[in-house]
């Protein structure tokens, strides 16, 4: 048996009442909102909260129809145990059964169990209308459950697909992780598919995540080498269907020395909800909110606790949201065993439809369409919550949240004016086609323009000072070519140095004009230190086939060696390696993210 997530009963954890009106797209409210509405508590019917027994882990379908929710220890669980071809509820006697599937619960545990049946691990997943009169409650079988661990924790991107614990195969043999199953009916699934995530390496089997609602990112709940307490919130980018990256700890503002458990994102991406007994809980675990204030992911509100009835002086948690019926749902103990609950929010006027936009970015001297980065995202919001860039000049975006939005195109030695666009009044005058233009004016023709974002805020990569010759002095001539790209540290066995400056053809190994001083200053760097060994690395972005990814890689990586050798480098002094797009150094969910990824870099062999 391999080793499996130990997926225990989620630990409660209680949310903060925040703009709950807001959790899918809608107009920014005080984060202290509470006399918007006099929430109303339901706890969910009989047939769904058995007496006795846990029930977590609610999820509603997009269609707002069904609720999907986890029920823990209970005596009707599907027995299904597969050995390669062979089910071992069906081959072995009822004791041999019970004798073999305690071995795998105190496997997965680390400790003895002796009663499998009452165990946590007795997981399975249930299915009930959203009807609260007649919830119609159904128990899906193989293969949405078996005899392992069962739970749904997130919708994924397409409408009846969903994101279950644990990674399961056809022998019977389940990994860590997470797969998308897609279930159309208790009697209608596919098999689970695994979601792969590289580094994936949680140190406890505790874990959670939840998708957006594009799939573009997932938020998982774990304990890793990075953590700040127990578990942490992390966050990992799709860089293929159904393969993300590295989980990066979300920081210190998210996570505590407490855990971070159970989140949820809502629709539009712009805040996460979660569950934690971090300081100024009301007893146990509380759920939370943040918002997220720019396009990185990086910088998110301070969060603030939900009040009653969300949370209690008991475990509440797994908070998820119907957008359908505005509904909340959330596990909580408050009347002793995990049960199931949920909250009417007040309607938010939404949008008839989205209003989509089509825009272009234009120099204000010439007026012809350039090439640009675009920033954009709710008025409301601190930063900008969006960024592409355009190789065209034009664009198009689509505005779901009614209120005002903001656009700032960006180019070196351009200027340019934020513009604000009024989504209210667009709807109300029947505008859900809007073309838009967005001027940058070069520096040397209007000084006198101010740009909107100052140093501090600007989103752009940091920029370095040219880096001079080790061992000059600040009044002595910079040697040619002055050194911008490496420095004196970088010399060392072991070291990499990254060229974002360094282009090609685009889908070619062709090095074009511009990378000739950042390939100029390394030959004359190895022409400098004679004894320096290096490996020439080539990485690409993840758009196109990955093996043509691979092989272009090695490509570049060789076309950079061949210049070098031209320039008088010894040949053997100079190593090649492709990594295609395996080694991202970010997530790909933009251009400029991918823009990063499609690097060379320099790994010293030898000082």
């Amino acid at each position: 048996m391999r080793k499996a997530n130990r997926n225990l009963p989620p630990a409660p954890v209680k949310l903060a009442w925040i703009a709950l009106m807001c959790l899918a797209s809608c107009a920014p409210f005080d984060l202290v909102a509470q006399d918007y509405l006099p929430p109303k508590l339901e706890k969910l019917s009989p047939e769904i909260n058995t007496p006795g027994y846990d029930e977590s882990a609610p999820v509603v379908s997009r269609d707002g129809g069904t609720l999907f929710f986890t029920r823990t220890a209970y005596p009707d669980f599907d027995r299904t145990l597969m050995n390669g071809k062979i089910n071992l509820a069906e081959s072995l006697s009822a004791q041999a059964y019970l004798l073999r599937l305690a071995g795998i619960y105190s496997q997965l545990s680390g400790k003895v169990i002796t009663d499998p049946v009452h165990s946590a691990f007795n997981q399975d997943i249930w299915m009930a209308s959203t009807d609260i009169e007649k919830p119609n409650v159904s128990h899906p079988g193989y293969p949405v459950n078996s005899a392992l661990p069962n739970s749904i924790v997130s919708l994924a991107r397409d409408s009846n697909t969903y994101v279950a614990l644990n990674q399961f195969y056809s022998d019977g043999s389940m990994y860590e992780g997470f797969s998308s199953i897609r279930i159309e009916g208790p009697a209608s699934a596919s098999f689970p598919e695994p979601i792969h995530i590289y580094n994936f390496d949680a140190r406890q089997g505790d874990v959670n995540m939840a998708m957006s609602a594009d799939g573009d990112v997932i938020v998982i709940s774990m304990n890793r080498y990075d953590s700040h307490g127990q578990n942490d919130l992390y966050i990992s980018f799709k860089l293929k269907e159904k393969l993300y990256s590295t989980p990066k700890n979300m920081g210190p503002v998210l996570n505590s020395p407490g855990q971070e458990t159970t989140p949820y994102i809502s629709s539009d991406k712009r805040r996460i909800y979660f569950s934690s007994n971090r300081d100024g809980t009301m007893g146990g675990n509380d759920i939370w909110v943040s918002e997220r204030q720019d396009y990185t992911w990086r910088k998110w509100s301070e969060p603030q606790p939900l009040e009653k009835p969300f949370n209690s002086p008991a475990d509440d948690s797994q908070p998820f949201f119907d957008e359908v019926h505005n509904y909340l749902y959330f596990s909580s103990k408050r009347d002793g065993s995990s049960d199931l609950f949920r909250v009417s929010l007040t309607p938010v006027p939404k949008l008839e439809q989205p209003i989509r936009i089509s825009g272009r970015i234009v120099d204000r001297s010439t007026g012809e369409v350039i090439p640009a980065e675009l920033f954009w995202g709710p008025g409301s919001a601190e930063g900008f919550l969006d960024f592409f860039r355009t190789n065209t000049g034009y664009f198009s975006a689509t505005l779901t949240e009614n209120e005002f939005y903001k656009f700032l195109p960006r180019k070196a030695n351009y200027r340019a004016d934020q513009i604000h666009f009024d989504v209210l009044r667009a709807a109300e005058q029947g505008m859900y086609d809007h073309e838009m233009t967005l001027y940058l004016t070069p520096v040397d023709t209007d000084p006198l323009v101010i740009d909107t974002l100052s140093r501090e805020e600007d989103p752009v990569a940091e920029r370095k000072e040219p880096v001079r010759m080790p061992g000059t002095r600040k009044q002595d001539p910079v040697v040619s070519p002055p050194l911008q790209f490496i420095s004196q540290s970088d010399l060392k066995a072991g070291k990499k140095i990254s060229f974002h400056n360094i282009i090609f053809l685009q889908s070619t190994p062709k090095i074009l004009e511009t990378s000739l001083p950042a390939l100029e200053e390394l030959a004359y760097v190895m022409q400098q230190n004679t004894s320096l060994e290096i490996r020439v690395e080539g990485h690409t972005d993840n758009v196109g086939e990955a093996d043509k990814n691979m092989e272009l890689s090695i490509q570049r990586a060789e076309a950079i060696r061949r210049y070098l050798i031209e320039q008088g480098i010894e040949g053997n002094r100079i190593r090649t390696k492709g990594f295609g797009p395996y080694s991202p150094i970010t997530n790909n969910e933009t251009e400029e993210e991918r823009a990063r990824n499609r690097r060379v870099e320099i790994r010293i062999l030898k000082e």
